[in-house]
């Protein structure tokens, strides 16, 4: 009874991409469904040698997990409706370092995680040693499972980490995994890179796989495959070697066929390569002559450019030279101008000086004659103060002798109280007499204020009292004749004050000449004073002036020199100029020459570019076509093997 073994198919790929039929036989598991789930671990190129790539062009979406920088930016490209990660996996999340093997990892796929193979049985390749560290960081399937798939069913796992697929395993924790989201298919290396030999980790896996619900399905002489226990019965019917009733159709009379076509090719790839050499030698050649050029051209341009910014430099000196010399000669006419504006203001000056002096000396000589009577009115005031002192001196002595008189006269009005009856008669005869001593009596209260003439006056007086004292009361005629002397000492006196109230206005007259005069001398003086300050101003400006000519002087001699070097300057300048031109002129023949055979080396070189690029596609369709006959044939001879 024949059995079934294919169903229908959802879809169809055009074209595989694996190394060893991965994507065959996982595309016959799962052919049936439309819109799938994947994680692929070390996913490497999006197209060359991967699994995923039939199932990501038909729909299917997925995580692509790769530690190379530079695959993991292709998958970023190609892949951009995928989860890409740029880890590394392990048992547990941590720093690590990738030991990355010779310029191009790309092409080679050889790398590393240098940290993971310790306390391990994998033996690191020799060349490892002479590779990269990379520092990179590393996280664990389950925490993948947890971020990016969920309750997401997962319909298959790669694993193809080199040496630990089984840390990466212990990393998942299929025991705690829902059911829906444990791998229906887990596929993993099972031998050591580029040898037939079984990896240590082979056996691990194995029974790790076996305790969590998973049964051995298929082993395709490079990958272990691992199904969900349930499924067991169904897949295992669907892995037999691939075989002419595929899809796409694989006819090992096809490709055997095709041996001869690719000996061919390779006999032309070989003489594509050496044709390559050639063109590369030539090319770098050309390079060569062309940096040379590009070099002689930028020493060129720099000489140039240094000449040019020297001449630049030297105008800009030439004009801020010219520039100078005109304000030069306007601020020399300005001076000028300023000189012969202070000329004209020193010669004003000195007439204004000689009308000064002039005036001055006038004023001076009536000054000096306003002096002298001031100090013969000195003279004459002094003379009067001096009298005036004497006067006054003379009045108090004269004031205390009145005092001691009018005591003495009190004495007496008590002595000839006794003898009053005896004299009434008398009294009474001399009553005019007696009237008379009392306004003698009253006169001499006021010769306090007079002056000399009142002292001999106040001498008859006391001698006419003694005498009084004495003959009073008998000699009543004694008394009319001293009333008669002292009437003569009053006219006297009087005549004495009338002097003196005259010299007292003449002496304040003189005092407010005196005032005016000193006021009027001050005033002459601090004019004088503050003319002489004037001309010694004026001295000193014009001492300041003429240094400063004598200045400009000199430095317009500085500058009449320094422009006659300019010229010199100049000249030479201009003759390096024409020399210059000449030279740019040639350099600038030799700079067009030289960019035509540069352009015609361009040229050359886009032509050379452009055969090499033919023969590089060329060589890399070759090459594809060469890869996908040896797997073919490695395949068919495993098959036959078997």
């Amino acid at each position: 009874m024949a059995i079934e073994i294919f169903f229908a198919a959802v879809w169809k790929p055009n074209r595989l991409f694996s190394q060893n039929f991965e994507d065959l036989y996982l595309y016959r598991l799962f052919s049936d469904v439309d819109k799938g789930f994947y994680v692929d671990v070390g996913a490497w190129h999006p197209s060359k040698d991967n699994i995923s790539k039939i199932f990501y062009d038909n729909g299917w979406r997925g995580v692509n997990i790769e530690p190379l920088r530079e695959a993991f930016e292709l998958l970023q490209i190609e892949r951009p409706n995928d989860f890409n990660l740029n880890v590394a996996v392990s048992d547990k999340a941590g720093p690590g370092h990738l030991a990355v093997l010779g310029d191009r990892p790309i092409s080679s796929g050889q790398h590393f995680m240098t940290d993971m193979h310790e306390n391990s049985d994998f033996e690191i390749p020799s060349n490892l040693s002479r590779s990269t560290l990379r520092p990179i960081q590393c996280t664990s399937l389950r925490e993948v499972f947890e971020k990016y798939v969920s309750n997401t069913p997962v319909n298959f796992l790669k694993l193809d980490v080199e040496g630990f697929e089984y840390k990466a395993l212990k990393g998942l924790k299929l025991k705690t995994l829902t059911k829906s989201s444990s791998p229906q298919v887990i596929l993993l290396e099972a031998t050591l890179p580029d040898t037939k030999l079984s990896a240590p980790h082979r056996c691990l896996c194995h029974e790790y796989l076996v305790s969590n619900g998973y049964s051995y399905l298929f082993f395709d002489g490079l990958n272990d495959y691992f199904c969900l226990s349930d499924l067991h019965e169904q897949f295992s019917a669907k892995m037999i070697p691939p075989n002419i009733f595929d899809r796409p159709s694989i006819n090992c009379n096809d490709i055997f066929n095709n041996h001869s076509i690719i000996h061919g090719l390779r006999n032309e790839l070989v003489s594509l390569q050496e044709n390559l050499k050639d063109a590369l030698a030539h090319c770098d050649e050309q390079e060569n002559n062309i940096a040379l050029a590009q070099q002689s051209i930028d020493d060129l341009r720099r000489q140039v450019y240094e000449r040019e910014s020297h001449l630049n430099k030297m105008r800009e000196e030439n004009i801020a030279e010219a520039e100078r010399l005109i304000a030069l000669e306007i601020e020399l006419a300005d001076v000028k101008g300023k000189r012969d504006a202070q000329t004209k203001e020193k010669i004003n000056a000195q007439r204004t000086l000689e009308e000064l002096k002039k005036q001055f000396s006038a004023k001076a000589a009536e000054l000096e004659v306003q002096i002298k009577e001031k100090a013969a009115g000195t003279e004459r005031v002094m003379a009067l103060e001096r009298e005036l002192a004497d006067v006054k001196s003379e009045r108090d002595a004269q004031t205390k002798e009145k005092i001691d008189a009018q005591g003495t006269l009190e004495e007496l009005k008590k002595q000839f109280s006794a003898k009053a009856a005896e004299l009434e008669v008398q009294i009474k005869e001399k009553a005019a007499g007696t009237e008379r001593v009392m306004a003698l009596e009253g006169e001499l209260a006021d010769v306090k204020s007079e002056r000399d003439a009142q002292t001999k006056e106040k001498i008859d007086a006391q001698n006419t009292l003694e005498e009084l004292k004495q003959q009073f009361s008998a000699k009543a005629a004694e008394l009319e004749s001293q009333i008669k002397e002292k009437a003569v000492g009053t006219e006297r006196m009087m005549a004495l004050e009338g002097e003196l109230t005259d010299l007292k206005e003449n002496l304040k007259s003189l005092a407010m000449e005196k005032g005016k005069a000193s006021q009027e001398a001050d005033l002459a003086f601090n004019k004088l004073h503050e003319l002489q300050e004037e001309l010694e101003k004026a001295f000193l400006a014009d001492q300041a002036k003429q240094k400063e000519i004598d200045e400009l002087i000199q430095q317009r001699t500085a500058g009449a020199e320094r422009v006659k070097c300019l010229e010199e300057k100049l000249a030479s300048i201009k003759g390096e100029r024409d020399t210059l031109k000449k030279e740019i002129g040639e350099t600038r023949e030799k700079s067009c020459l030289t960019i035509l055979q540069l352009n015609q080396v361009q040229e050359e070189l886009e032509h050379y570019f452009l055969k090499s690029r033919e023969q590089d596609d060329l060589l890399r369709q070759h090459q594809e076509q060469s890869l996908e006959f040896k797997k073919i044939i490695s395949k068919f001879a495993a098959a036959q093997q078997t």
